[in-house]
């Protein structure tokens, strides 16, 4: 009998001990947002990421708001705004914690504690937001009237999208589901080139920063290789890039190429001129496309000594582009290198009156021959 009893208690005990053992959040529950307010308290913003009819909060019957110096019960933690199916969200304010809590406007790290009544295997303690100067901070500190706002990464993981990446962001929008990225971001531009020099152009590429968050930024070049990116306001690490030869957009993006390695700190608004250089074979120029008659001379006849129109429909910052004249017998009498896609050609008083030969190459190869004739 006694035996009987002893296993009943400590069944019992075992029971209440996991109705009050604190548990990390649900990996798929995010900080994702947060703002110091002018009043100098705090706003804290909660998401659930898990495509569910229910909400991640049912398994909780206690909440903790965590910094490096404390701790503080959350009263409600119910969800107050739902964006069904995807996400489900709770803002919580110090009006909304049983004791003060505070967190250090330079720096901290905030996390989130639950107590959890079912028992559960598969929760791991992801839900940490560092900033500021707190060691290894996920983003410096947020200037006065933004907020710190958690950024998807497009992965999906165990039927959630990963928020494991942060930004600053100038419109701060706790409990809004949609967060404007036009008050996130910073924009790079300039040109992309190859290992030789040349620009890349007319392609598609992605760039991943070099964190564990895998943030990724796509791209497009036009016909003279110039880029525009946005890109999220924080610290930027880019050391590869991928280009996307398939024309198929299932296709992942599946040359991988080195670049000299860029870091920067991004601020929102900032206009960053920055020119991307591939150092390794594996990135290349698309074949250029060529219309059959790319290149347009005027006038023809044209007078000894006077000034050649042309007007040429080819990528001239892309390649090497060159006009030659030369005469009927083959002589080279006039080159001149193509940087403008509209110019002139000065022909030299020294060219007699005749009829010659214009070529148009590109990177060595002749594109384009016509004839001209040089009048006195």
């Amino acid at each position: 009998m006694k035996k009987t009893y002893f296993a009943l208690f400590l069944a019992l005990f075992i029971n209440l001990q996991s109705f009050c053992n604190p548990l990390p959040p649900p990996d798929y529950l995010k900080i994702s947002e947060f703002v110091f307010n002018s009043d100098n308290t705090w706003t804290l913003e909660l998401v659930d990421s898990f495509l569910q009819d229910y909400s991640p909060f049912s398994y909780c019957d206690s909440l903790f708001i965590c910094s490096s110096t404390g701790r503080a019960k959350v009263i409600n933690f119910q969800e107050n705004n739902q964006c069904y199916p995807y996400q489900v969200q709770v803002v919580i304010t110090q009006d909304d914690i049983l004791s003060p809590l505070h967190i250090n406007e330079e720096g901290d790290s905030i996390t989130i504690v639950h107590f959890c009544c079912n028992e559960r295997d598969d929760l791991i303690p992801k839900t940490v937001l560092t900033f500021g100067n707190y060691p290894n901070a996920m983003i410096g500190k947020p200037a006065e009237g933004q907020s710190i706002v958690a950024v998807s990464s497009g992965y999906w993981n165990s039927g959630a999208y990963c928020y494991n990446y942060y930004s600053k962001n100038n419109k701060p929008s706790l409990g809004n589901c949609d967060k404007d990225e036009n008050y996130m971001c910073g924009t790079l531009q300039g040109k992309i080139y190859d290992k030789n020099g040349l620009p890349l152009c007319n392609q598609s590429y992605i760039f991943f920063n070099g964190n564990e968050a895998e943030i990724s930024y796509k791209t497009t070049t036009d016909d003279e290789g110039n880029y525009n990116l946005k890109v999220f306001a924080n610290t930027l690490t880019l050391y590869a890039i991928y280009v996307k030869t398939s024309p198929y957009y299932f296709i992942k993006y599946d040359e991988k190429g080195a670049i000299d390695l860029v870091q920067l700190d991004i601020e929102v608004g900032d206009v960053i001129d920055l020119d991307i250089h591939v150092i390794s074979d594996i990135v290349s120029s698309p074949e250029v496309k060529i219309s059959s008659n790319p290149v347009k001379i005027y006038p023809n006849p044209v007078k000894k000594g006077s000034l050649l129109n042309y007007e040429i429909d080819l990528p001239v910052l892309a390649a090497n582009v060159e006009m030659e004249v030369l005469s009927l017998t083959g002589q080279l009498l006039l080159r001149e290198k193509i940087t403008d896609k509209t110019g002139v050609i000065d022909l030299q008083k020294e060219i007699p009156a005749g009829i010659y030969i214009l070529n148009c190459r590109m990177n060595r190869k002749n594109l384009y021959s016509t004839r001209i004739v040089i009048a006195e």
